[in-house]
């Protein structure tokens, strides 16, 4: 099972692993702490991102917003080859991670390249080997709309 934990982006703060919530704060220190008052956000004001139990090729944990490029081949079917691969290519992709409720897992965006794919996800054993976190779509939504 793996580890449920977010981390939060605020406004003013940036972004900050988040140690507890609820229905209406998120806390980014335990209650002993020094600074537990000043770091009490209304949880409207926090954009919340949940970690997907995987660590890219580095070691860097996976959060729902973040944005990853991705190595890797696939293998690509023309028409007239419907069960035999026509060509192995290599691709790289910058995507973002999101939460797919329509199949309950965390996603890859949808990517629409000279591929033709419509959709490349977390699937299949050695798939964090071929991700790496360049960044996330709130500090760094420049890197998506390249």
């Amino acid at each position: 099972m793996r580890e449920l934990k977010f981390r939060g982006y605020h406004e003013e703060k940036g972004m900050f692993p988040v140690y507890g919530l609820d229905e209406k704060y998120v806390y980014q220190d335990t209650y002993d702490s020094a600074e537990y008052l000043e770091n009490i956000f209304p949880i409207k004001n926090v954009h919340l991102m949940q970690y997907t139990g995987l660590e890219d090729k580095n070691g860097i944990e996976i959060y729902e917003g973040d944005i990853i490029k991705v190595i890797g081949d696939t293998e690509v079917y023309y028409d007239d080859s419907l069960f035999e691969p026509s060509e192995n290519v290599e691709f790289e992709l910058i995507t973002e991670v999101f939460y797919n409720e329509t199949i309950a897992s965390f996603d890859l965006s949808t990517i629409e390249a000279d591929l033709n794919m419509k959709h490349w996800g977390f699937y299949g054993e050695g798939t964090e080997n071929h991700l790496e976190v360049i960044g996330n779509i709130h500090q760094n939504p420049e890197l998506i709309n390249k």
